[in-house]
């Protein structure tokens, strides 16, 4: 019995050692709602959250943000409860605005937190926080609505239809994406039509690259053609090898001047002859590049 006593006491003990072991082990490393700095090789910025798992629940430091040097960005901490990857570590009255604030500097694209500057983008050529709404063909940056600012084609136009707005509209039978006031792209249509809403988008249907039974759904100067792998497209006559190399032109490289009946006059024919081809062109074209390949125009990943 006397044995048995202390063999329970032994347990117990053990029992309570590995809990203390536990709980040692599970100590809380900050309160939730801080934040920090982590420094070291990871330049992050850190916050306060709550990891649970089978042993309970505690707070640890997670990284909220890596800074890249790359960019210019530090790790800042302007309060006990924010920590930020910023570009200066001086405030700028230009992201007073609020929180996800965006300018433009230059062709740069600003965007901002805590009345900071986070990071730049480079309109056009930088991808790595790029957007939806940024691509090669997007290389200026202007401002829109609500203290926001994107890029677009430096070839977009102020346009009266847009009403300053950031939206699509139906100019007869043409297609025209606004942002801000600017036409960013135009695209010629058999039918175009504001589809019932929210949101208030405007469909595009027989563009140059759309399925189509006959010619009535195509866009003007557009016929209906079989494509040659058996899908019937709307498309034009067009002049092969009017470039060297592929005998193409990559939309959005027609300049000024090219010669009628060229590849140019593909693209020419898809967007009217307005800004170039971009993300904004949200047609469900079937491919990237617009060429003139057996005589007709075609859509090319």
């Amino acid at each position: 019995m006397q044995r048995s006593r202390r063999h329970r006491g032994a347990a117990v003990l053990l029992l309570l050692a590995g809990v203390a072991a536990m709980g040692a082990c599970s100590r809380d490393e900050c309160s939730i709602g801080e934040a920090r700095c982590s420094g070291g090789s990871y330049n992050e910025a850190q916050t306060c959250e709550q990891d649970c798992s089978d042993f309970g629940c505690t707070n640890r430091w997670t990284g909220s943000d890596t800074c890249l040097y790359g960019r210019g960005q530090t790790c800042f901490q302007p309060t006990p409860t924010t920590a930020l990857c910023v570009e200066s570590t001086q405030p700028d009255p230009r992201c007073a605005a609020g929180d996800h604030a965006q300018f433009c500097d230059g062709d740069n694209l600003v965007t901002c937190a805590s009345g900071y500057r986070l990071y730049r983008q480079t309109c056009g050529a930088d991808y790595s926080y790029a957007g939806p709404e940024s691509d090669g063909a997007n290389s200026h940056c202007v401002p829109t609505d609500h203290d926001q600012a994107t890029c677009v084609p430096p070839q977009s136009f102020p346009d009266a239809i847009c009403q300053g707005g950031s939206d699509s509209k139906c100019d007869g039978t043409t297609l025209v994406r606004c942002v801000g006031g600017l036409a960013v792209f135009t695209a010629a249509c058999q039918r175009c039509a504001i589809l019932e809403g929210p949101p208030r988008d405007a469909q595009c249907t027989g563009f140059l690259g759309d399925a189509c039974a006959s010619d009535v759904d195509c866009a003007t100067g557009t016929v209906c053609h079989d494509d040659g792998s058996g899908r019937k497209v709307c498309s034009r006559a067009c002049a092969v090898g009017a470039y060297a190399g592929d005998g193409g032109t990559r939309v959005g490289d027609a300049g000024a001047g090219a010669p009628a009946g060229s590849g140019a006059d593909c693209y020419a024919t898809f967007s009217l002859g307005g800004p170039p081809f971009s993300s904004y062109a949200k047609l469900g074209v079937p491919g990237r590049e617009l060429k003139c390949i057996a005589a007709f125009c075609k859509w090319e990943p």
